[in-house]
């Protein structure tokens, strides 16, 4: 007669049948006795008692059922013309939406294969950041797969070794009113081994008293490859540091056409800096931005995903996209944090990459002798 069990007791003979399956150790012990055993004397000890104290067939019960359930949910979930009217009522956003397949995708490929402590724990980490991505918006850690480079070939690298800005390759963007302030080239400098953009008030500058910031772009353009950075985000409220590209026409609905004629695509934006959480400080949006893909041509149509990287504002960071025929990939620090092929496909123009450092719309409460920088390592790009 199987003895009756609570849900922490069935997780732990879970571990215990996977890490000692061996049917000479079938002491029963009690739920209480169990917990308070494994988690007094883990990692070493515990192990042993659970070893001593696992029943196996139960083991395998409870495994079969588990793992049967958590696939049901799976299906459930995956009926998407349901899921449609439950987002829709919601009023979650497509970055919502994408997390929410996201979590489900941990349930529908769920396997107990090549098990292990720390997978188990990670997993649970991963699912519970997912579901509040999707529930709240709120950023996770990058935990995707491993960029893997070994089919691409680097074709653009440069890492601002020169005294000034190679403009054989750049050029600085966008110069004149930007929001509510400007963009201007003096802004833009080559020092120490790092591309600089400087934002701060100036009042005997080029066009004029105000806000400055800057922007550089690379002349040559792309469609598909991997694109990647190396950069400190500036230190400061208001402004934020961007790498993105950005097509010829992803604004217009017809041109755009739900981003196969044209899209914007965020490789990063970190606006974060002010925020109360250490998470949200260090969140960064990757963002796919088109038109054309639903009936409402007025509002340009989104999906972005928001995650965390390492101290952004102090240290180094690497923020990448690959960008394939099916799909974008985002990655930070080498690591992907999201993939879509949001909207009616992937972007089939010809792009422009850009570094910038950018102005808000109004409303910029830095006190005017302060200076904020964005500081890039390199841009690279590889392709196939």
């Amino acid at each position: 007669m199987t003895e009756k069990r609570s849900v922490p007791a069935c997780a732990l003979d879970l571990i215990s049948g996977y890490l000692y399956p061996n049917p000479r150790y079938c002491l029963p012990i009690s739920d209480r006795q169990r917990r308070g055993r494994f988690f007094a004397v883990f990692p070493k000890t515990g192990l042993q008692i659970i070893r001593e104290s696992c029943m196996i067939e139960t083991v395998k019960k409870d495994a079969a059922a588990t793992y049967a359930a958590i696939q049901f949910i799976g299906k459930i979930f995956q009926k998407e013309i349901f899921m449609e009217k439950i987002f829709e009522l919601l009023g979650w956003t497509n970055g919502q939406i994408c997390r929410f397949w996201e979590w489900i995708g941990l349930f529908k490929n769920f396997s107990f294969s090549g098990f292990s402590l720390k997978k188990f724990f990670a997993g649970i980490l991963v699912a519970f950041e997912l579901f509040n991505a999707a529930a709240f918006k709120t950023p996770v850690h990058p935990y995707g797969q491993v960029l893997d480079l070994s089919d691409y070939q680097l074709v653009f690298c440069d890492e601002f070794d020169a005294d000034a800005l190679n403009t054989d390759v750049w050029y600085t963007r966008g110069n004149g009113a930007r929001r509510s302030g400007y963009n201007g080239a003096s802004q833009v400098k080559q020092e120490n081994g790092n591309l600089i953009i400087t934002g701060e008030y100036l009042e005997n500058a080029e066009y004029g008293e105000g806000w400055y910031a800057g922007a550089v772009a690379l002349r040559q353009k792309y469609t598909k490859g991997y694109f990647e950075i190396k950069c400190i985000c500036n230190d400061s409220k208001d402004f934020w540091s961007a790498f993105w590209f950005q097509g010829s026409h992803p604004y217009d609905a017809e041109l755009s056409n739900g981003g196969v004629g044209s899209a914007e695509i965020d490789i990063f934006e970190a606006f974060g800096n002010d925020k109360i959480l250490k998470n949200n400080r260090n969140a960064l949006d990757q963002t796919v931005w088109c038109n054309g893909f639903d009936d409402d041509d007025e509002h340009l149509d989104k999906c972005s995903f928001s995650s965390i990287g390492n101290d952004i504002f102090h240290e180094y960071n690497t923020y990448g996209l690959e960008w394939t025929d099916d799909e974008y990939i985002f990655y930070i620090n080498g690591v992907e944090t999201g993939r879509t092929s949001f909207g009616n496909g992937v972007s089939t123009d010809t792009e422009e990459l850009i570094v910038s450092l950018e102005i808000p719309e109004a409303g910029i409460t830095l006190d005017k002798s302060e200076k904020t920088e964005f500081i890039v390592d390199y841009v690279k790009v590889w392709q196939k």
